[in-house]
């Protein structure tokens, strides 16, 4: 089994995420990321430290005089010295990616929701997502039930709240169109820790005026 931006971002804890191989170089569709950063009081309802599509992200700087926070708050101090330069290489050692309005799925018919389930949390860590110990759900829908839509994942994958369970649904219920339609896209702040060269570190949202996806590593 398995075991586990978009752009321009307490639950359940337990290793930085091994890389893929083999995975098809594709930009999630489903999600949203906003074009410019939000408020600094935003909150987000679902977190992941894992970022969204295959492959490790190939990333910019796409604007000059972007700057590092020293936290994954909008409203967090700057980091001295850590302006960064337009087309500057972004190397990165952590991701936070956060929900701040959820999606929504609606059954049309009778179905299920498959997969790992990760329980009644607000928080999936790398370490959680890649355990082996998660166990697989099977969940069943009739017409009229709502499911949230929390994440896009990857390869075809998302993360799903049903009955107040964290599931990482595979496949993704955009891929079962007889039984659910969606009706509502979850709108996502996308956090990178950046790592200079200079040794100091700090996080960045990630936005159209921020940074930019300039590829995949496999």
């Amino acid at each position: 089994m398995r075991p586990l931006l978009c752009l321009l971002f307490l639950g359940c804890t337990q290793a930085p995420e091994p890389p893929r191989s083999g995975e098809a170089d594709r930009e999630p569709p489903e999600s949203r990321l906003p074009s410019s950063p939000p408020p600094a009081a935003a909150r987000f309802l679902f977190e992941t430290e894992i970022w969204q599509g295959e492959g490790r992200p190939v990333l910019d700087v796409a604007a000059p005089g972007v700057t590092l926070r020293a936290t994954p708050a909008a409203s967090a101090p700057p980091v001295e010295g850590a302006t960064l330069a337009m087309g500057d290489r972004l190397e990165f050692d952590s991701t936070r990616i956060r929900t701040t309005s959820t999606g929504a799925f609606v059954s049309i018919a009778s179905g299920t929701v498959s997969g790992r389930n990760f329980g009644p949390v607000i928080r999936v860590s790398r370490s959680a997502y890649y355990a082996q110990d998660v166990a697989d759900t099977s969940l069943r829908t009739t017409p009229g039930d709502s499911v949230e839509y929390l994440q896009y994942r990857a390869e075809g994958t998302c993360f799903v709240r049903l009955q107040g369970m964290v599931i990482d649904a595979n496949p993704c219920p955009t891929a079962r169109q007889r039984e659910f339609r969606l009706t509502r896209e979850p709108e996502l702040e996308w956090w990178i820790r950046v790592i200079r060269d200079s040794g100091k570190s700090g996080w960045l949202l990630m936005s159209d005026s921020t940074a930019r996806v300039i590829g995949r590593r496999f």
